[in-house]
């Protein structure tokens, strides 16, 4: 190959790599979607310009994990991506709860849809140029619970963000539920 074509090569493949990332990223999940996530109609991994599926079998209870996740105006002390949360009334999340707060940078204005105690809760999300659904599911195992946690994001800031920073929902979901288990653990004792 000439000395020339090496570098196109290279970038030629980089992006390649690239645009390879970004679909695995979007779409991997969504091919085999969690069986116990019930999607709101428009809001299925499959119709999304970003998605993301992460789980973490935690120690604790479902019911520990439960309690940190519905008190929603406590998220700030132990998920470091989420701030100023404010619910609409009560305390705590509960059916048809209107919330706001601050997530990846963006005022979300948000209203839970889903709400089975320690079992599912999932939300509605709107921020300048996306709408979001983002949804929980506990299952018990053994002493300790399986956390799955999915959100489908849709519009152009969620294109942005797919393209800009491929990652980061996925990161920042990693995050909520390292720190979600050690908050369920600390409410647990």
């Amino acid at each position: 190959m000439a000395a020339w074509a090496a570098p196109h090569w290279r970038t030629k493949m980089k992006n390649v790599f690239f645009a390879g990332a970004l679909l695995a990223c979007t779409l991997s999940a969504a091919a085999i979607p969690q069986p116990g996530i019930h999607w709101p109609e428009g809001f299925t991994p499959q119709q999304a310009d970003l998605f993301d599926h992460s789980e973490l079998a935690v120690a604790a209870p479902c019911a520990a994990v439960w309690q940190a996740l519905v008190a929603a105006p406590d998220w700030p002390a132990w998920y470091p991506n989420s701030e100023n949360v404010r619910l609409e009334h009560g305390s705590e999340l509960a059916s048809g709860t209107a919330f706001q707060w601050r997530t990846f940078g963006l005022e979300v204005a948000s209203q839970v849809h889903e709400f089975v105690p320690q079992q599912r809760l999932g939300w509605f999300g709107r921020a300048s140029e996306l709408e979001a659904y983002h949804t929980w599911l506990l299952e018990p195992q053994g002493q300790g619970c399986l956390v799955v946690t999915e959100e489908v994001v849709r519009g152009p800031a969620a294109i942005a963000l797919r393209r800009d920073r491929p990652q980061a929902m996925h990161e920042g979901h990693t995050l909520w539920l390292q720190r979600l288990d050690q908050e369920a653990s600390r409410r647990q004792r």
